[in-house]
């Protein structure tokens, strides 16, 4: 199958905003209600709670933790705080109400940010369940020795009850005593805050052969993350009765990283509908155990393994940044694709290989231009790059080689967020926050070239200087409100200055501090950049153009954007856009290598 894609990781305004509505409101795999089941007509008092009228009899673990939707007979605020739960063997216990939510997009995006921005918290007074932007649900301790019937509010559940695993994977004795693994933020590990991403750290956990770490937050959050890691574990241990084999190769999809210049990054399935299906059919108990490896081990083979991100597309090559999840190595073919039939069957396909469990930079030579028209004009025609995994086969358009700077200017933006691996795995790449957003213009001004940024933030000016000298590099600016230019290769930039808001900038390459102009200026929503560039930094204009890029930082948060490429968070590269200024319509002479005018 053959699907076709925008620019790598690109969408249009409209697809995004609508991307994020949607983003906003789909609930991952481990969740089987949505939102907007809820009514929209405001009421007053809730009346009439009640369980949802189409759950499920659920799958229970003593020791665990039970999760119920809720419903009403008329919704509204002033939900219950807590709900009685009658265990027949393991007596009463008294359960509590929590909220779900989609909450605020986070600032700081990191690789393992969840693709949905759900939350619980205890419910309030306030929550009105007739608005649509939130769901009750119950949530209770299981005893452990529960069994038999769960009585809620009047209704009879009867529950599976299955006892977890204390070695599903066979992976030998873990030793208890020991430290448990560490929750933080890292590429390499799940979200440490998300209740529902603590299934994933329980996983990794039994496949490093150490103790989990205990779920993170409140004791209604802390709930729910153990359910659903019983849930996997429960799932995985009854595929691991028939198949030891089968589940440690889910678990290795589930918990897969990779390794990025000796930086470990997490390479995992993200996909809610994926993980729904896999965990809905090793958790049906009306199949036979015996069907459970085939379906597994099916589940694994129909895996993308292959994950790829635009590492740049200036110059006569496109530069991919490409990992294998998987075990063995992987051949990974690249075609251009006119759309003309006879050219693409002349088109023959180069391959890479993609040893498994490493990122690996691949280059594809652009194709030569079409042919001449018949007045001698070219053809505009823009290839798409198809990429064949083995798996899969997806086109992409790429961006032209050289963008040209002609009046009143070249613009770009807005500036792309950090990466993350679900954007990734989607090919979905959301946009920065409007609040926060920058955007850039390349323009001619009295005979000088500059560079004008426009940063939005709000909350008006940093109330004081922010000094850069704790910064190592201009990719090393991370809590400072300012803007960095890139001019030339990634590898030794021609020049590169870091301008704050407020403060001194920092010159990080390029000298000729003496032809360089900064200005300023500062209001309640945003703030100006212009930066005029020396004539010496641009020497490498040519007809081929001069390579840029630009990175943003945040005062009040960690966060980054780049452009003209979106980065990943461990290592905030914005690549470059090469520009041709000679197509400026009012250009001086041709500089020589010294700087230096030397004629047309």
């Amino acid at each position: 199958m053959t699907t076709e894609h925008p620019p790598l990781l690109l969408l249009s305004a409209a697809r995004c905003r609508a991307f994020t509505r949607v983003m906003r409101i789909v609930v991952t795999a481990l969740v089987v209600w949505t939102l907007s089941d809820a009514p929209m007509a405001r009421g007053d008092s809730v009346q009439g709670v009640r369980l949802d009228p189409a759950i499920a009899d659920p799958v229970l673990a003593p020791g665990g933790a039970l999760f119920l939707p809720l419903d009403a007979e008329r919704h509204g605020d002033n939900w219950p705080r807590t709900l009685s739960v009658r265990y027949q063997q393991g007596g009463d216990v008294t359960g509590q109400v929590i909220w779900l939510y989609a909450s605020d997009r986070p600032r700081d995006l990191h690789w393992t940010t969840p693709p949905t921005w759900l939350n619980v918290r205890a419910i309030e007074p306030t929550d009105d369940s007739s608005l649509g932007l939130g769901r009750p649900h119950l949530v209770a301790r299981v005893p452990a020795d529960a069994g038999g019937t769960v009585r809620v509010l009047g209704v009879t559940l009867n529950p599976t009850w299955r006892t977890i695993p204390h070695d599903p994977f066979d992976d030998g004795p873990i030793d208890a005593s020991g430290p448990p693994l560490d929750r933080f933020t890292a590429p390499h590990r799940p979200d440490p805050d998300n209740p529902f991403e603590y299934w994933r750290w329980v996983l990794l956990a039994s496949k490093l052969r150490v103790p989990p770490p205990p779920p993170a937050g409140d004791e209604a959050q802390m709930l729910v993350a153990r359910y659903h890691a019983d849930l996997w574990l429960l799932a995985l241990g009854r595929l691991a009765s028939r198949s030891v084999s089968a589940a440690r190769a889910c678990r290795e999809q589930l918990t897969a990283i990779c390794e990025d210049r000796g930086m470990p990054f997490a390479a995992w399935v993200t996909d809610g509908l994926e993980l729904s299906a896999l965990l809905r059919v090793l958790l049906d108990f009306s199949r036979p155990d015996s069907s459970l490896p085939a379906e597994a081990n099916g589940w694994v083979d129909g895996h993308e393994m292959v994950l790829f991100w635009p590492d740049g597309d200036e110059g006569d090559q496109v530069r991919l940044a490409m990992t294998n999840a998987g075990r063995v190595e992987r051949v990974v073919r690249f075609r251009w694709v006119w759309g003309d039939a006879q050219r693409d069957a002349a088109e023959i396909p180069t391959a890479v290989e993609l040893p498994p469990g490493v990122l690996t930079r691949v280059f594809v030579d652009r194709p030569a231009p079409p042919p001449a028209g018949p007045l001698g004009a070219r053809r505009t025609i823009q290839p798409l790059l198809e990429i064949d995994s083995g798996r899969s086969k997806r086109r992409f358009a790429i961006r032209p080689r050289v963008f040209e700077a002609t009046p009143p200017g070249l613009l770009m933006g807005p500036f792309q967020p950090p990466l993350t691996l679900a954007e990734v795995n989607a090919n979905n790449l959301l946009p920065a926050e409007p609040e926060w957003s920058t955007n850039v213009a390349i323009r001619r001004a009295d005979g000088r070239w500059e560079v004008f940024v426009e940063c939005f933030r709000p909350g008006g000016p940093p109330g004081q200087a922010v000094l850069l000298n704790r910064a190592s590099g201009p990719l090393d600016t991370r809590g400072v409100e300012a803007v960095t230019i890139l001019i030339g290769p990634s590898e030794n930039p021609v020049a590169a200055i870091t301008v704050p808001e407020v403060g001194w900038y920092r010159l990080w390459a390029g000298g000729h501090e003496d032809a360089m102009e900064v200005h300023r200026r500062s209001l309640g929503d945003r703030w100006f950049c212009r930066v005029v560039l020396p004539d010496p930094w641009l020497i490498a204009s040519t007809d081929r153009g001069v390579g840029i890029g630009f990175l943003r930082t945040h005062g009040d948060s960690g966060g980054v954007e780049t452009a003209p490429n979106p980065a990943v968070p461990w290592r905030p590269d914005p690549g470059r856009i090469e520009v041709n200024l000679r197509a400026w319509t009012d250009l001086p002479p041709s500089l020589g290598p010294d700087g230096r005018p030397v004629g047309r």
